[in-house]
């Protein structure tokens, strides 16, 4: 394919070249397969600059990250107005799970519980708005495509103007980065810094991400409650920056557990931990999926994931399913993780990432968007 002028926007609070979530490192991924194939990449964080659109820009690619809407349709209509073809990686999943657990452990009040639905209502219009814009639409997974549906149909005044299904969409998957940061760590020694090695027990099982209802440390933690009951030795590392009214309701109820917890890490020390531990467990609300599970999975170790978005999609047979609102299901899936020994089953698993979901492949798929997407506009 000939080398396109590509710029890739979103709108984040992160810092986009040291991305910690999902959207950001999966921008830079696309970015850095993309130059090495011969595009040009313009990388642009919407919340702290403007577009230069005197740079002729081929197509512009919006990977919708955490930030507000907004900055995305501006984008998008004014590319519109100079004939650039606008597609968007949609990485949308309905929080209703997550507004639910939300109201529950953190106690709301009728006040904070209506202000919350009412941020979570705009949430789904702006999401809307900003996806039928879309020349077309990335989902990283069937599932995803069809949520997308449901929430452009929640808003019939959009079809006004557009009828959602006749936006064309191919599924992105996400990926891994096997070459450039999990096979170094491989291949390492792994060492860790003296003072987490002394915390660190010889069997743990591990769980990296903001810890917040979303992620549902705390079941995990109940769940663990009863494996302690016949394996009390067996540790827990949570890794990630706790969200204060998550660490304000459990604090205490984790103090004296053989739980570690972690502050935020680089990537390069959590795939060191997964290296390391016993069991990769996130059984979150939801996983569309995360990164890190897709990593851990690609390094071998047995996974548990919770089975309400697309883990299945992107797992099949090759995890440990859990429903995430039900601690004793969660424990049956670290149990039956724990006592894997077949070690066909950590190569099949290694394969199923390396053959479905690498850069290159996710690149190669996108490439032919960008060919579908210009035709359509042009």
């Amino acid at each position: 394919m000939e080398g396109l002028r590509i710029l890739i926007a979103l709108t984040t609070t992160s810092a986009i070249t040291n991305g910690k979530t999902g959207s950001e490192r999966a921008a830079i991924g696309l970015a850095t397969e993309l130059a090495a194939r011969g595009h040009e990449i313009n990388i642009v964080n919407l919340l702290c600059r403007g577009i230069d659109w005197e740079e002729g820009y081929d197509i512009l690619h919006c990977i919708n990250a955490g930030g507000t809407k907004g900055p995305y349709i501006n984008a998008i209509r004014t590319a519109h107005l100079l004939g650039i073809p606008a597609v968007t990686s949609t990485i949308f999943w309905p929080v209703e799970l997550q507004f639910n657990e939300m109201d529950t452990l953190y106690g709301w009040t009728q006040q904070q519980h209506d202000e919350s639905r009412a941020a979570f209502n705009d949430y789904y219009k702006q999401c809307a708005m900003f996806f039928a814009e879309s020349d077309m639409l990335l989902p990283n997974a069937v599932g995803e495509y069809e949520e997308v549906m449901k929430c452009i149909a929640k808003f019939p005044a959009l079809r006004t103007r557009i009828n959602p299904e006749q936006i064309p969409w191919r599924v992105i998957s996400n990926a891994v980065d096997y070459e450039g940061e999990v096979a170094p760590v491989i291949r390492s020694e792994g060492l860790l810094p003296k003072e987490l090695e002394s915390k660190l027990k010889e069997r743990f099982v591990l769980c990296v991400g903001r810890i917040e209802a979303r992620k549902n440390q705390h079941r995990l933690v109940d769940a663990m409650s009863l494996i302690w009951q016949d394996d009390p030795d067996l540790q827990l590392v949570l890794v990630g920056r706790g969200q204060p009214e998550m660490i304000s309701a459990l604090g205490q109820r984790w103090a004296g557990l053989n739980v570690l917890v972690h502050g935020e890490a680089a990537n390069e020390r959590v795939l060191q931990l997964m290296k390391r531990c016993v069991v990769y467990a996130q059984p979150s609300l939801l996983e569309t999926p995360g990164l890190a599970l897709m990593e851990a999975a690609s390094i071998g170790v047995p996974i548990v994931s919770g089975n309400q978005a697309t883990e299945k999609e992107y797992f099949g047979e090759h995890a440990y399913y859990a429903n995430p609102l039900d601690s004793s299901s969660i424990a049956t899936a670290l149990r039956s993780a724990l006592a894997e020994q077949d070690s066909a089953k950590t190569q099949a698993r290694i394969e199923h990432i390396l053959n479905n979901y690498t850069y290159p492949m996710a690149v190669d798929a996108l490439e032919e968007a960008y060919q579908l997407a210009m035709k359509e506009v042009n």
